[in-house]
């Protein structure tokens, strides 16, 4: 039996799993698909205080998110980085300067101890300046700050759910719960099935915790038909474009001109990365895919804003959408619904022990809302001598970049050198491992042609299939491409690469022709899906 089971692996999930842990409770990990396949590869991929909350005076959670957002860049610092913002601020904006200002004042206050530098405020010829490719007409000035980036928020879900099984933990992906044990006053644990085999099997716990996100619904609705809706799912979509006529140096925050919609185009994997929208949602939680209506929205309001973009939907490299699981809140348009983790005590709420819920949360804030769900189980649990949180200090695997040389460029110089690579292929491991990039290298000591380059048009090495493989639970092909390597954003589409990942694949998972093929063209259904948008013949912008 075990202490903890936690359903969901995204980032919160994972999250919970990682601290839990890390405190010595036994912990089970259970994801239905892979880590990190849901809300969390589906973001703006921002690490921020939420400067737009401030208008709904959720003062403690940007003081919160400002907080956390210190701490990833401490114990994650090769996946986490400081990232300069710019706002525009135009005649027509609905925020005019004295707001903004005022924001940002109040964000610095907030961030009193931050690592980043503080704001500036700047005049109309200044912010031309730093971006000239923005519409002049109009434009009254504009702020500089910094928040933070996370390239790969997959990789930081898997880095939780990597350090959680470091711990102890029994971690799954492909993992679905398909049952909770125990009564109507009283879960005992869960059923589980193995999507990739079709095992099925019983685990008990003494605590469930459910933070499977958009389908938390979906969890609680197994105690049975009376329970009620808590998540109200809202989309939001991102273009992937390349760099354009006149595109910025820095991540630009601005309100779309339509509607005064916050969105973003932030400079991301030598693309520009545009979004996001946000509407509700009442279709199929499992098919959630871009539209090609929202898609000629971003693209409208970015031309605005820059007029030599002229993007147009050809020019649309990839996209993708997600669901963010917001509480239910009557009265509140979707911008305005909280962004806030409820922690939902089912035995408190209605009498049902052994159960926990989580609605909402933000991937910024998941390391706080891991810590409070802990603290919460080991009173539930009563811990004799509970221990405290380590995990705003202890760095994720690949974090301990103090492991590295002191001189990193001569570590990257004499690793290229040695295993025949480009220094900036060198330099793309650590970005992608920490300082476990060292481990992906090594399997090419044992193996030489894993040191092959998988495309012309990505730095990646066939190393890192392998080590997918061996070290980070991969066992689908869009695990790789799409959740430990990123190549999704950079060469999804070459069949030559496809068929190197492939072998690697089969070779260590032992797959034969058949199941080999058959994973070829299930990844090339999913690419499909990623790089096509859909006609939606009701406009909804």
């Amino acid at each position: 039996m075990y202490d903890l089971i936690v359903i969901g692996g995204g980032i919160n999930g994972a999250g919970i799993a990682r601290d839990a842990a890390q405190r010595g409770l036994s912990v089970a990990l259970l994801e239905k698909n892979d880590f990190a396949s849901g809300t969390t590869q589906a973001p703006t991929r921002l690490i921020h205080g939420g400067l737009r909350y401030l208008e709904y005076f959720e003062i403690g959670l940007v003081f919160e998110s400002l907080q956390e957002r210190e701490a990833l860049l401490r114990i994650a610092p090769h996946l986490v980085k400081p990232l300069p913002f710019l706002i525009p601020i135009y005649r027509h904006s609905r925020r005019g300067v004295l707001l903004v200002n005022l924001g940002m004042v109040a964000y610095d206050l907030l961030s009193y101890h931050k690592s980043v530098p503080r704001y500036r405020r700047l005049n109309r010829a200044q912010t031309l300046a730093l971006e000239p490719g923005l519409e002049p007409d109009g434009l009254l000035g504009g702020v500089l700050y910094y928040d933070a980036q996370v390239e790969w928020p997959e990789r930081l879900c898997l880095a939780n759910a990597l350090a959680a099984r470091s711990d102890g933990a029994f971690v799954r992906n492909y993992a679905e719960v398909v049952g909770l044990l125990g009564d109507a006053k009283s879960v005992e644990g869960v059923q589980v099935r193995e999507s990739l085999t079709g095992k099925t099997y019983a685990l008990r716990a003494r605590l469930v915790v459910n933070v499977a996100g958009p389908w938390a619904d979906q969890i609680t609705s197994l105690l049975g038909p009376q329970e009620p809706r808590r998540i109200f799912p809202t989309k939001g979509t991102h273009l992937v474009v390349p760099k354009f006529a006149a595109a910025p140096s820095h991540a630009i925050y601005i309100e779309a001109k339509s509607d005064g919609r916050p969105y973003f185009v932030v400079p991301w994997a030598d693309r520009y990365l545009i979004g996001t929208t946000d509407d509700p949602f009442t279709g199929d939680l499992d098919d959630v895919r871009p539209l090609e209506d929202e898609a000629q929205y971003l693209l409208s309001e970015v031309n605005q804003v820059f007029p030599q973009a002229r993007l147009t939907t050809e020019d649309v490299l990839h996209t993708y959408s997600g669901l963010r699981a917001l509480p239910m809140q009557k009265g509140r348009t979707t911008s305005a619904l909280s962004r806030r983790a409820f922690i939902h005590d089912h035995e408190k709420e209605e009498g049902v022990r052994g159960l926990i819920s989580i609605i909402g949360g933000k991937l910024t804030a998941y390391r706080r809302l891991a810590e409070e769900v802990v603290d919460l189980a080991q009173r539930k649990l009563n811990v004799l001598n509970p221990k405290p949180c380590r995990t705003a200090r202890s760095p994720l695997p690949g974090g301990e970049m103090d492991a590295l040389s002191d001189d990193l460029q001569s570590e990257v110089r004499a690793a290229a050198a040695r295993y025949e690579l480009h220094a900036s292929q060198v330099e793309h491991l650590i970005r992608l491992y920490g300082a476990r990039y060292r481990d992906v290298l090594a399997l090419v000591d044992d193996a030489p042609q894993l040191g092959a380059r998988l495309s012309r048009s990505a730095p990646d090495i066939a190393a890192q299939a392998a080590y997918a493989v061996e070290h980070e639970m991969a066992v689908r092909l869009s695990d790789f491409f799409v959740r430990r390597s990123g190549l999704v954003a950079r060469d999804a589409g070459n069949e030559a690469t496809l068929a190197m990942v492939a072998q690697v694949f089969a070779e260590r998972l032992r797959w034969d022709r058949p199941t080999t093929q058959r994973e070829c063209d299930a990844w090339r259904e999913e690419r499909a899906r990623l790089f096509t948008l859909q006609i939606d013949h009701q406009k909804i912008h």
